[in-house]
């Protein structure tokens, strides 16, 4: 068997790759009937383990084809192929020779197909309720403690939630929060409470230590606010409207005369002292209603009570007669409050009975004397307020000495109003958030 004694080679990226004999154009390709010399090409089994592993690539001429040829049948058996006939186009370039592919090029055929097969298609996302571990949704279930109903437990965590009035928040707070601080050491608790603009009078406390620590910081809040409440004004009063047609002519002819009577002090005939007469009334009691659930309360109570004075009285009203001047102390050069005096039948029972109902819902501060029933006439603080200055009593001696035993009129009514301070209702009238009807 004879070999080739010399073949074209070409390199590339260092290795030595064999070109077969082509002619181009040449019509025939003479056969070759010998093999590749052994000893020039011995590390050609090598090779052609690399190139095994190679993705097959479209062979474009004859020269690879041989080379298959070759390895298939061995050099005894192999024919050339015939060439392809030629493209009648005068623009025909000789075909390109078949290259071997780049390094790494099947490493990143097989890398990518790899990630292709790793790749799976996205689950559609659940909502988050449903995404949420079985773990969560336990951790997040609060239970009411047996040991005080106040409290709520979720494994070691103690939580509270109590409603304190927006107007007491400030006292909890203290100074640059300073009360508010030396409570949550103390207590070993973490207190939120809202800002003004939040508009909520709800505070949260809540402590991973136990429940003593919440129950010590309840207490301490409620003894706080207690004082500040007794410490308060009144918010709302409950009155019978004394603003009938009678009573303001005879209220318009009591200030008529106090101005016209030389022997009367010149403060007694400031307008700026008198109460507005649309706002003439009997107080029965004054409340304090600093929340929404306390207002509904008091509303409660007053319903309460039409209830008890229709059953002692069924469906009435109340005849009053107001009539006389008196002073809140005792001397008359000394005076902060002049008022008229209130004479009537049912009237002090009615007044007593209400405030009774009041006082044992927790709404007005226990008393065992009468309800004071009186028309506020002047006012030494509506003075103070009209003039922003400090309030000052005044001398009303010659007015009692002349004027005790004046008359306003008679009124005969059946509405007791829960009204709230400072407040003007669409009549003139105090702005009422609670009427009982008791005819």
């Amino acid at each position: 068997m004879s070999f080739p004694v010399y073949a074209d080679t070409y390199q590339i990226s260092g290795r030595n790759y064999r070109r077969n004999p082509f002619s181009g154009a040449a019509p025939v390709q003479p056969p070759i009937g010998n093999g590749d010399t052994a000893d020039l090409y011995e590390d050609d089994a090598d090779e052609d383990e690399l190139l095994d592993c190679l993705p097959a690539i479209p062979k474009i001429g004859a020269p690879d084809e041989l080379e298959e040829a070759e390895d298939a049948a061995g050099p005894a058996a192999y024919q050339a192929p015939a060439q392809p006939e030629p493209m009648p186009s005068s623009s025909v370039q000789p075909p390109i020779a078949a290259m071997a592919p780049p390094p790494g090029f099947e490493k990143k055929v097989v890398t990518a197909t790899k990630k292709e097969k790793q790749q799976k298609p996205e689950k559609p996302k659940q909502p988050a309720s449903e995404a949420q571990p079985a773990e969560a949704a336990v951790a997040d279930v609060w239970i009411r403690c047996e040991e005080d109903v106040r409290i709520e437990q979720s494994g070691q965590k103690f939580r509270a939630r109590l409603e304190v009035a927006s107007a007491f928040h400030g006292r909890l707070i203290g100074f640059r929060g300073t009360i508010l601080k030396e409570m949550e050491a103390s207590t070993r608790c973490r207190i939120r409470i809202p800002n003004k603009n939040e508009g909520s009078d709800l505070i949260d406390i809540s402590s991973t230590v136990g429940i003593e620590s919440v129950q010590r910081c309840l207490d301490r809040i409620d003894i706080i606010v207690i004082k500040a409440r007794k410490e308060s004004r009144p918010t709302h009063f409950l009155a019978l409207p004394m603003n009938t047609p009678e009573i303001l002519e005879g209220y318009d002819y009591f200030k008529r005369t106090v101005k016209a009577m030389p022997e009367i002090s010149d403060v007694c005939k400031d307008e700026k002292l008198y109460m507005i007469p649309a706002k003439l009334h009997l107080t029965l009691a004054v409340v304090r209603l600093f929340t929404k659930d306390e207002k509904a309360q008091a509303a409660a109570a007053l319903a309460m009570a039409g209830e008890r004075i229709r059953k002692l009285y069924g469906r009435t009203t109340l005849k009053v007669s107001i009539a006389g001047l008196q002073i809140m102390n005792d001397d008359p050069t000394q005076v902060n409050v002049l008022y008229a005096g209130v004479r009537g039948e049912k009237v002090q029972e009615v007044a007593n009975l209400v405030r009774d109902v009041f006082v044992e819902q927790g709404l007005c501060e226990p008393d065992k004397s009468d309800v004071k029933l009186h028309m506020t006439l002047m006012n030494s603080r509506y003075l103070a307020e009209e003039t922003n200055s400090r309030r000052t009593n005044f001398d009303a001696k010659a007015l009692l000495d002349e004027m005790s035993d004046f008359w306003f009129g008679d009124v005969t009514s059946d509405k007791i109003h829960l009204c709230a301070m400072s407040t003007v209702g669409a009549d003139g009238f105090y702005e009422s958030i609670e009427t009982l009807s008791i005819a």
